[in-house]
């Protein structure tokens, strides 16, 4: 996606937008300034600029050209690091070489320098073409539906309406489990680096890692909670560029949003909460605490992006400004704020490690070193990434839940349902051109997701659509999937079909034209017996339909049994149908995991029992079965238990992928079609082989594979890559790996599955001549799986 050339080209503002992944602005100032530069230090530093940001978005001709060109520079330090920088660019593109004609004394052939001219490479890779629909985006028609003339305080039995004391409730458990969490993984990872000094020679463990960690931590979580308010003042200055916004000057621009937020203040009796704004076109919003000068109850801090100006209207801002507002009014601002800010910890190391060791590795000319370098920190990289993502499992059901309170609010503060939908499903197209723009998921959105109205898979759902496609057709599977609570358990924002259908509720109850036709589902009152019933019920009907005939009669009444045998014929049924609503709501590993635990138990039952009859029938030999003082046993059921299932079911998974040069590439009508199928599950795989461009973070930021996407013609397509060593990512390990095919036209074959989004889980990656990544999910749950089995039968042997 070009950006259009700016009236005043800054170097300034070119490099911070580079530094901010912004390519494409970035490009725009850059080229502004080298054409207008003569010789000089500005010209040098934004041939440099242009250079790093070319071999970013993957136009290699143009990144060779600039830096063949920068070698000839009178200047030491850019000399050196064009020397450095070629040979890199060089096994990036290798098919690319830098133009022959050109000279020190002609530098017009190092690029196109007028901004709106295409790049010649760019006829001759049909996959840049792909960015095309976002230069100029397609125009959808909007309803524009109406607003309430009156409106209040929406009723109890509204499901939007829902009592506040459950939230405040949540977030009192969710505040106790964070903690305990987080000392839990703290304690085990701990104890596994005692275990590791102990069993390597030449190492001593530490006596510090004996001590009780749980004091230090909540003294630590305590600080990190009261100075929460200017850690993130302080992040959002120093890397965003966060500038204050003047109520006033909001008033001038979007008068509606500035009177929301003074009508709210003066009618709640709330403190003005402080205003921000971010100087980048994603468009952003979302809330943290803040203490005001002057007022001992907190409030919050406000923040914006410049593109949620630019994109919504005001009647859309006023709503999400009036959502922000609405989280100070529920008080469910304050604990997600400071675990906020408590997870930037780890991610930041992700991020400035993996900063290091590209910085680092890029100064060595020694291969060896290069590798070692990247090994290391792609190492730290992934542990930081995965321990931010192991903490924030405690909050996601309190992100889910805080999103139906806020919307209720909302819409009651302004009686604009339909703005609202509007404005969910503009801020999800945006999105979608902002991931194709930078070429990845920004990093300001994966570091304050649980902050944020939206998520990422709900974004690129969303702007997959064309403008001849209707949004209900994508939001079906939200709606009236059997497995969609078991499937995006792990979401951090609510499935947005029910969100967009309760908004269409509250349309209907204001007596409005609704902005999209979803169905009217009646709002019922919360009943644990009748929804677990009706629930179990549900499961079980669609199993005698779909999957298989239940042991007994058909179909299945929950009334209570009144006979023992009736009993036992409900908990068999009972426990068939949860069988059957986790096989098909999670995925094979942790599908695996809850099956052993069941397997292992009986499997357990099973070796007491035989231990009992040998016992009876003295033979002493198997005595030892029903004794298990230690827990060895049934630690070793488990494992084994574990070890046979995914044994069992890794090829029903996994089923074989050929190799893509004998096999026909599938249209994206395939895809297309697929992405609104609302009967897809996990375990409902397709085989699938697409083409298309590889978007993605570089480097040793992608180092575990988790920010893959392909870019087809039918839209985006999240990748699950598995590298051969895992959390010690690719380098140095695959002869080619993911972050070697970045910005190139790929074919990708793999599973296609619907888990919270749609997903293909990697088999094969095939760029420019033949250049083959690999992905290893079976190879690594065959490994675990044997391992498992090792594991248990050693328990066996030691008892």
């Amino acid at each position: 996606m070009s950006s259009p050339p700016p009236k005043r080209p800054s170097l300034t503002a070119g490099l911070a937008a580079l530094k901010r992944q912004e390519y494409d602005r970035a490009i725009a100032h850059l080229n502004g300034v080298y054409t207008n530069e003569s010789e000089g230090i500005r010209k040098r530093r934004a041939q440099q600029g242009l250079v790093i940001a070319y071999r970013k978005v993957g136009q290699g001709q143009q990144a060779l050209n600039l830096c063949q060109l920068l070698i000839y520079s009178p200047d030491a330090p850019f000399q050196n690091w064009a020397k450095k920088t070629l040979p890199k660019l060089k096994r990036q593109f290798p098919n690319l070489e830098p133009s022959k004609t050109m000279s020190p004394d002609d530098p017009t052939d190092a690029l196109p320098i007028s901004a709106p001219q295409a790049p010649k490479t760019e006829v001759k890779e049909p996959n840049n073409r792909l960015s095309s629909p976002c230069a100029t985006p397609e125009v959808r028609t909007w309803k524009n539906a109406g607003r309430a003339k009156r409106w209040g305080t929406l009723p109890k039995t509204s499901k939007l309406g829902s009592d506040i004391r459950w939230l405040w409730g949540l977030q009192g458990i969710t505040g106790i489990a964070f903690f305990g969490w987080m000392v839990t993984v703290i304690e085990i990872s701990i104890a596994l680096v005692q275990y590791l000094l102990l069993k390597l020679p030449f190492l001593n463990p530490w006596q510090i890692l004996y001590r009780d960690p749980t004091l230090f931590l909540f003294i630590f979580s305590l600080l990190i909670f009261i100075a929460s308010p200017a850690l993130l003042s302080l992040l959002l200055k120093k890397r965003y560029e966060l500038e204050p916004l003047n109520l006033e000057h909001l008033k001038t621009i979007r008068p509606e949003s500035a009177t929301v937020i003074q009508r709210c203040c003066r009618q709640r009796k709330l403190p003005q909460p402080t205003l921000g704004i971010l100087p980048t076109s994603l468009p952003l919003i979302f809330t943290y605490i803040q203490y005001p000068i002057g007022h001992l109850r907190p409030t919050g801090h406000i923040v914006i992006s410049q593109g949620m100006l630019d994109r919504l209207e005001d009647d859309e801002l006023a709503i999400f400004y009036a959502t922000q507002l609405a989280h100070i009014l529920n008080w469910d601002f304050l604990l997600l704020s400071a675990c906020v800010c408590f997870l930037q910890l780890p991610y930041t190391l992700y991020w400035s490690i993996s900063k290091l060791g590209e910085r680092l590795a890029d100064r060595l000319d020694i291969r060896l070193l290069e590798l070692i370098v990247r090994g290391l920190s792609t190492l730290l990289a992934n542990l930081s990434y995965t321990y931010y993502h192991l903490f924030r499992l405690p909050l996601l059901l309190l992100s889910r839940w805080r999103l139906l309170y806020s919307d209720a609010t909302a819409v009651s503060l302004t009686g604009n349902p339909n703005a609202f939908t509007r404005g969910l499903l503009k801020l999800a197209q945006s999105w979608h051109r902002g991931i194709i723009q930078i070429s990845s998921v920004p990093e300001v959105v994966e570091r304050f997701d649980l902050l944020l109205p939206l998520g990422v898979e709900q974004a690129i759902a969303i702007g997959n659509l064309t403008p001849n496609q209707p949004f209900e057709s994508v939001l079906q599977w939200d709606l009236h999937n059997l497995y969609r609570y078991g499937v995006t358990l792990l979401n951090s924002h609510g499935r947005l079909g029910d969100r967009l259908q309760r908004l269409t509720d509250l349309a209907r109850f204001f007596r409005l034209e609704t902005e999209l036709d979803l169905p009217f589902i009646p709002p019922r009152h919360f009943s644990l017996s009748s929804d677990f019933t009706q629930w179990l019920t549900t499961q079980m009907n669609f199993s005698l339909e779909t999957q298989l005939r239940l042991p007994f009669s058909s179909p299945i009444r929950l009334s209570l049994p009144s006979t023992l045998p009736e009993w036992l014929k409900t908990a068999i049924n009972l426990s068939v149908a949860t069988s059957i609503f986790v096989n098909n709501s999670l995925p094979l590993f942790p599908r695996a995991l809850c099956q052993a635990f069941i397997v292992g138990i009986g499997f357990r039952l099973v070796l007491m029992l035989v231990g009992a009859i040998a016992y009876f029938f003295y033979v002493g030999q198997l005595v030892w079965l029903s004794q298990d003082q230690d827990g060895d046993l049934i630690t070793a059921c488990y494992f084994i238990s574990l070890s046979l299932i995914l044994m069992l079911q890794i090829n029903r998974y996994y089923p074989e992928v050929r190799p893509l040069q004998d096999q026909r590439i599938d249209h994206s009508e395939t895809f297309a079609k697929l992405q609104i199928d609302a009967t897809l599950t996990p375990q409902k795989r397709q085989i699938i082989r697409l083409q298309g461009k590889l978007l993605g973070r570089r480097g040793v930021h992608n180092g575990l594979g988790q920010t893959l996407i392909l870019h087809t013609s039918a839209g985006l397509i999240r990748l699950r890559h598995c590298p051969r060593a895992s959390i010690f990512g690719d380098w140095g390990i695959n002869p080619v790996c993911p972050k070697d095919l970045m910005g190139q036209s790929v074919k990708v074959g793999g599973w296609l599955r619907r888990g919270a989004d749609v997903a293909i889980d990697l088999a094969y990656l095939e760029g420019r001549s033949q250049l083959q990544a690999n992905s290893y999910h079976p190879l690594l749950l065959s490994l675990l799986a044997i391992a498992s089995g090792l594991w248990g039968a050693y328990l066996v042997f030691q008892t």
